[in-house]
C-alpha cells in the first residue's frame, strides 16, 4: 500500500513538472512573439511604388504656319463688303455721310455711351483730358466741359477711356483713336506728344490715326463651326488671298530670327503662344487677322483667329513711337505691315543693312504699298524671311488687345 502511495506521488510530481515546463515554454514563446512584433512595428513602412505618369496624348494640331496661303502681289481689289456696322472700310466716319452714323463716345470699360455730343464738338474735342458730365432728368448723360485735369467735383470721366461708336445699317462698331487707352495697339502712338500739339478727334480720323476691331464671327461667311483649315478658307473667301504674314514674339520671350525658326519651334509654356497676323493691303486700308498657335493640349485643333482689325492708311508717322526693344519680328509676302501693328523703330539688331526708317515712313502710303514694294519683295522674299526686325514689346497677348464692343 505504501508502495502504491509513493508511486502515485511520484506520478503526480512528474505531471506537475511536465505542466510547469509546458507553461514556461508557452510564456517564452509569447514573449518572443511580442518582441518580434515590437521589432516589426518599429520598422518604417515601405513606400508604395510610384504610379507611372500617363503618357500624354500627342498633339496633332493644324497650323497655318505649315500651310501658308498663296500671297497676292500688289494692292488688292476691295472685297464687295462693308465693315461690321455696314459702313465702307477705311472711311473717316466723322465725315462719311456727314457723320450721321456716329452714335457718340463709348466707354468699353463701363459700357457708358455719351450720345448727346454734336459732330462739331467731337471734331474739336482734344484726344486727352477729363470730361465733366451731368445727368439729365431723362437719364441721359451730357458733357458740360472738357478739362485738362480732373477737378474732383461731380461726375468726371477720363477721355482716354472713350472711343467713337457708330450705329450703321448693319449694327454697331467701335473706332479706337490715338489716345485711347485700350491695350498694346493703342500704345503704338505717342499720345503725350499728340496731346501737347493739340490733336483733336477730328485730326485723328482725318489722318487715319484710328482702327476698329471685330471678332471673326461678326463677318458673314465665316465658318465658325469648321475646322481651323476650313475657317481660314472662309477668310480667304471673304477677303481674298492675303498680301503676307507678319509674325512677332511675346514680350520677353524667345527670339525667333527667321520664319523657319519661328515655324518649327515646338510649343513651350514658358514662351507662350506663337502670335502672327495675316495682312490684306487694299486701296485706302488694310485688314489684319490676329492668329495664334497655343498648342498646349491634345484638345487644341489648330491655329485660332481671335480678332479682325481694320486699319486705315496712316497719313504720316509723326506720332508713332520709337522703340529700343530687342524683340524681333518678320514679314513674308508682299505689300506692307500696317504701321499701327509694328510702330516706328530706328534700329534693327543684327540687321544693319535694313533701312528701317525708310521702310517705316513709307509703310502707309497712298496706295497702301511702298513704292516698287512688289518688285522689291518678290526679289528679296527669302532675305526678308530671314531678316530680324523689331516689334513692340507689348505684341499680342491678345487678351490685351481690345475687341469690338
Amino acid at each position: 500500500m505504501r508502495k502504491k502511495i509513493i508511486s502515485a506521488t511520484a506520478a503526480m510530481m512528474a505531471a506537475t513538472m511536465l505542466f510547469t515546463g509546458c507553461a514556461s515554454q508557452e510564456i517564452q514563446d509569447r514573449k518572443a512573439a511580442a518582441e518580434a512584433a515590437a521589432v516589426a512595428a518599429a520598422q518604417p513602412t515601405p513606400s508604395p511604388a510610384p504610379t507611372p505618369e500617363p503618357t500624354p496624348e500627342p498633339i496633332d494640331a493644324w497650323s497655318l504656319l505649315d500651310n501658308l496661303p498663296d500671297f497676292a502681289v500688289g494692292t488688292l481689289d476691295s472685297p464687295f463688303m462693308t465693315w461690321v456696322d455696314g459702313l465702307p472700310m477705311g472711311e473717316d466716319i466723322l465725315t462719311f455721310e456727314d457723320g450721321q452714323y456716329v452714335s457718340g463716345l463709348y466707354s468699353v470699360s463701363d459700357k457708358t455711351l455719351l450720345k448727346d455730343v454734336s459732330l462739331n464738338e467731337l471734331n474739336t474735342m482734344p484726344i486727352s483730358g477729363y470730361l465733366k458730365l451731368s445727368e439729365l432728368e431723362n437719364g441721359n448723360t451730357v458733357i458740360d466741359s472738357v478739362n485738362d485735369a480732373a477737378t474732383g467735383d461731380g461726375i468726371e470721366k477720363d477721355l482716354s477711356d472713350f472711343c467713337v461708336q457708330t450705329n450703321g445699317p448693319d449694327g454697331t462698331a467701335n473706332y479706337y483713336q490715338i489716345g485711347y487707352n485700350g491695350g498694346w495697339l493703342s500704345n503704338i502712338f505717342n499720345t503725350e506728344a499728340a496731346s501737347t500739339d493739340g490733336i483733336t478727334f477730328g485730326d485723328a480720323f482725318t489722318d487715319g490715326m484710328f482702327y476698329s476691331s471685330a471678332t471673326p464671327t461678326a463677318f458673314n461667311g465665316f465658318n465658325a463651326d469648321g475646322t481651323p483649315e476650313e475657317q481660314f478658307e472662309s477668310l480667304y473667301t471673304i477677303f481674298g488671298d492675303p498680301s503676307g504674314l507678319y509674325w512677332a514674339n511675346n514680350g520677353g520671350s524667345k527670339q525667333y530670327t527667321s520664319f523657319e525658326e519661328f515655324r518649327d519651334a515646338e510649343y513651350d509654356s514658358s514662351y507662350g503662344a506663337k502670335n502672327f497676323y495675316l495682312v490684306w493691303n487694299y486701296d485706302g486700308y488694310s485688314i489684319v487677322a490676329a492668329c495664334s498657335d497655343l498648342f498646349d493640349s491634345a484638345d487644341v485643333k489648330g491655329t485660332t483667329i481671335s480678332d479682325i482689325y481694320m486699319f486705315p492708311i496712316l497719313n504720316g508717322s509723326l506720332y508713332l513711337k520709337e522703340s529700343d526693344t530687342s524683340n524681333f519680328w518678320g514679314y513674308l509676302g508682299y505689300g506692307d505691315v500696317p504701321a499701327r501693328l509694328t510702330g516706328l523703330y530706328t534700329s534693327v539688331p543684327g540687321a544693319s543693312d535694313v533701312a528701317i526708317d525708310d521702310a517705316a515712313n513709307s509703310t502707309d502710303t497712298k496706295n497702301g504699298t511702298t513704292p516698287n514694294s512688289d518688285l522689291e519683295n518678290a526679289a528679296s522674299e527669302d532675305a526678308v524671311s530671314d531678316t530680324p526686325e523689331i516689334v513692340d514689346d507689348g505684341a499680342i497677348s491678345d487678351d490685351t488687345a481690345p475687341s469690338e464692343n
